[in-house]
């Protein structure tokens, strides 16, 4: 279900954002308003696509680079759970004010996760070669890590939202 979410007055100065397209920054914005209480919804391309630009023809090719670009700043987190993919926003509570949280629509990332490396095989009907940037490429093991290492001054965690 949709919710009003918030975006800080900060956000358009935020390092981490400042490296990702516009594109990408619009489609970050957007997800917050499909992802549930707990800042995950379902990572499917073609349904991402549909919900947050459905009158761009292009999108449905270009929405795995997007999200890619998000992924190398540590925005989102793309993973696999009992065979479906999923999309978390790491740092969902530190920027969202929840009042009454529903129950979660989609599992957490935890143990029996796995994070999904190539952008290009995370999302239902993506293909290699088509879409933007970063497309097809592998998330280096210390993404994860990379707000500690670089902070973004606007945040504080290099992690923009």
């Amino acid at each position: 279900m949709a919710r009003i979410r918030s975006i800080k007055p900060e956000f358009p100065q935020s390092e981490s954002m400042g490296r990702v397209s516009r594109d990408a920054r619009l489609l970050f914005v957007q997800l917050w308003c499909i992802c549930d209480d707990h800042g995950r919804t379902r990572a499917a391309s073609r349904m991402l696509a549909s919900l947050l630009f459905p009158y761009d023809d292009d999108a449905p090719s270009l929405i795995d680079g997007w999200i890619g670009e998000l992924v190398r700043e540590g925005c989102v987190r793309v993973y696999e759970h009992d065979g479906g993919h999923f999309l978390e926003i790491p740092n969902w509570l530190k920027h969202q004010k929840i009042d009454k949280p529903s129950k979660p629509q989609f599992p957490a990332f935890g143990e029996s996760s796995r994070i999904l490396a190539s952008v290009s095989r995370t999302f239902v009907g993506g293909k290699e070669g088509k879409g933007g940037e970063g497309k097809g490429k592998e998330l280096p093991p210390s993404a994860g890590e990379k707000a500690a290492e670089d902070p973004d001054p606007i945040f504080g965690s290099g992690l923009a939202m």
